[in-house]
């Protein structure tokens, strides 16, 4: 309401008061000898309960805008006046309500016979005031049945409106935004609009929140974000990556002639004796559309000892090799390892005893390097001096440089590939390599700088509390593997492929960790081995599509991995003119020569870029107190509530009205 509304509602507050003044004067100059006057008395209380009647209902709408100290005091003295009134006028009307009867002053009395003359006008007089007091009292009694009535048929309504009141003044006392005013005396069309918003905002609110926590119960409240605390974020702290080198050409050219690899792939025809070498180059080289006729389909142990026959030896790829700035023998460094490509050499990788389990049959010296040595459990070096090495400085001279040699003899069949040169993968020491997935290439006559970009990504200790399918992460010893001591998900997931081989074909690929004994697929069963690959592509990626908790393989990464982002540079490299110079001769004994008429040279460098890298760690996306603040962001922006608000809405209706049943003994005192 506004202040001139107030103003109105006081000054007609003033005018029943002075009715009541008015009312109280006449009552004090009454005098009750002259009952023919108890009707004025009568009429005046029916007039004095009426003003209390519009008082009470004034002096409510008044409290409503101004609820003080002073608007009490008001109504105390009101009520005090009126109630002495009422009972003042009360005792007036029972006093003269039985009327003497009259006598008259004149004419004379006769003693002898004792008898009374009666004046006729004072009789008439005392008939009329009889009659009138009788109308009076007829219609007293009316009236008091009419606002018996009325008080029993308006009890409900009175108590609705002091529940309303109480609410009103919650409303204004509220800071929810729009509700106080459809507490004000506005007009229809005004409380329409605010009844409209404040639903809209709190319907919008509660369907937000609703959705909130949907989210939080179905989704898992994991994010990535930077560890600004990670101590160990130098790559003095950490392992320099494993390098595999895989050359083009598959055997050595002396093992096959042209016109023998051309036969053995269009006609299937094998040379003599040959049998067990030409599946070898068909299971690497032919396409995977059409089963061999080579008249068996699997391969037992001695497959392994003839390709040591034919796969090119260390000192014909590599010339020389640096590590650290320091001239090694590339033979101390790198040593075969068997991948999906075939053979190929790796540097810095975990030995075979330290990465597959017992029960793992590995041919002569696959996979087999330096002892590990230096390192804890959790990938932390004990030492400076440690294998696999650590990445102990950056920059373009404490990394790995590598000159690497093809003979041009070789050419005669690169395979599938229509290149030439060697592939590199560069990944962690305890993952094994499959160059056929990911590789860079480093051609012949060509020098390729590979600059390294580390990525740490850990987990909180909070999270690793948490189950695996909701962290999306296993810690080393969570999920135990078949053939690896090492848990990572490129070994669970190749673990997996081999499972399915031998569930589908009763046989793995020859690069899979195996049993001894176990079969390995010939060159008869390459359309299986295909088809066990795309079963198993298709049971993942229906997991993924229908969103389960986990898929076929059920290979989530480690806890605590890294990933090795990598930037390159390449270029023709003039090795001719790098060579001939004054120190050729002494290089040349060094590195026991090489043919520059047949042999052409390619440089690799990799080094790391920064001496600190990124970083991340998994961690809670907020848990509770973040669901917290989002429901309180919601109701604020939509409603402006606090929690306060929530309390106080709480109070007014719970705490308010039964403290008022206790001091008051009603529930609402209004």
């Amino acid at each position: 309401m506004t202040e001139e509304e107030l103003k109105v509602l006081i000054a007609r507050r003033g005018l029943i008061k002075g009715k009541v003044t008015r009312i109280k004067s006449y009552v004090e100059k009454f005098t009750a000898s002259d009952n023919t006057r108890t009707y004025q008395i009568r009429s005046r209380l029916l007039n004095l309960r009426e003003a209390f009647r519009e008082f009470d209902n004034i002096q409510n709408q008044i409290e409503l805008i101004e609820s003080s100290e002073r608007q009490n005091k008001e109504r105390d003295e009101f009520e005090t006046t009126y109630y002495d009134l009422e009972a003042h006028m009360q005792l007036l009307i029972d006093d003269g309500s039985t009327i003497p009867p009259s006598t008259s002053s004149s004419g004379s009395s006769d003693t002898t016979n004792q008898s009374r003359v009666i004046n006729p006008v004072s009789y008439f007089q005392e008939r009329i005031v009889l009659y009138l007091n009788d109308l009076e009292r007829a219609e007293v009694l009316r009236r008091v049945e009419a606002q018996k009535k009325r008080e029993h048929e308006t009890d409900f309504e009175g108590r609705y409106y002091k529940l309303r009141k109480h609410a009103v003044h919650f409303i204004y006392n509220s800071d929810v935004h729009g509700i106080r005013y459809l507490g004000e005396k506005r007009t229809t069309c005004e409380k329409i609009f605010w009844g409209w918003v404040v639903c809209l905002s709190l319907i919008t609110c509660a369907i937000l929140i609703v959705w909130v926590i949907i989210q939080f119960g179905l989704s898992s409240p994991i994010i990535l974000s930077y560890n600004s605390n990670d101590i160990d974020n130098a790559v003095l702290y950490n392992v320099f990556p494993s390098v595999t080198i895989c050359p083009e050409n598959k055997f050595v050219y002396n093992a096959f002639t042209p016109e023998e690899i051309q036969n053995m792939l269009v006609n299937q025809t094998v040379p003599p004796g040959k049998l067990t070498l030409a599946q070898y180059i068909v299971l690497l080289c032919a396409e995977e559309k059409k089963d061999w006729n080579f008249g068996s389909t699997i391969l037992h142990d001695d497959f392994f000892e003839l390709i040591d026959q034919i796969y090119q030896p260390l000192d014909e790829i590599f010339l020389t090799c640096d590590i650290f700035g320091t001239r090694h023998k590339c033979s101390e460094l790198f040593f075969p390892t068997l991948t999906d490509v075939g053979i190929c050499y790796t540097f810095n990788m975990r030995t075979r005893e330290d990465f597959f389990t017992s029960e793992v049959y590995n041919h002569r010296n696959f996979y087999k390097s330096k002892p590990t040595m230096g390192w804890t459990e959790d990938d932390k070096p004990l030492r400076l001096d440690t294998y696999p090495n650590r990445a102990l400085l950056f920059g373009n001279h404490n990394g790995l440089r590598v000159v690497l040699k093809a003979n041009k003899l070789q050419e005669t069949f690169k395979c599938k590939s229509v290149y030439t040169g060697f592939k590199v993968i560069i990944h962690r020491p305890i993952d094994i390599p499959h160059p056929s997935k990911y590789y860079f290439l480093v051609p012949r006559n060509k020098f390729v700088t590979v600059v390294v970009d580390l990525h740490k990504i850990a987990t909180h200790e909070r999270v690793l509390k948490m189950p695996p399918s909701y962290r999306k992460c296993y810690r080393p010893y969570e999920k135990p593997l078949k053939y690896f001591t090492q848990y990572t998900n490129k070994n669970c997931y190749l673990e997996c492929r081999t499972e399915m081989m031998l569930k589908r074909c009763n046989c793995t690929e020859f690069y899979m960790p195996r049993k001894k004994n176990t079969p390995i697929c010939g060159a008869d069963n390459i359309v299986c081995a295909k088809r066990s690959r795309d079963e198993l592509r298709i049971l993942e990626s229906q997991a993924s599509y229908q969103k389960k908790e986990t898929t076929y393989c059920d290979c989530l990464p480690r806890c605590t991995s890294y990933l090795y982002l990598n930037s390159f540079t390449e270029g023709t490299w003039n090795w001719k003119d790098y060579y001939e110079n004054q120190w050729y001769e002494t290089f040349f004994n060094e590195t026991g020569g090489f043919n520059t008429t047949t042999d052409e040279l390619s440089l690799l460098t990799i080094y790391f870029k920064k001496p600190f890298f990124i970083s991340v760690i998994r961690n809670e996306w907020g848990g509770i107190p973040e669901l917290i603040s989002n429901i309180g962001g919601f109701s604020s922006f939509f409603t402006g509530m606090s929690m306060v608000s929530g309390v106080e809405l709480i109070y007014f209706f719970t705490i308010r009205l039964l403290c008022n049943k206790i001091k008051y003994g009603m529930w609402l005192k209004y």
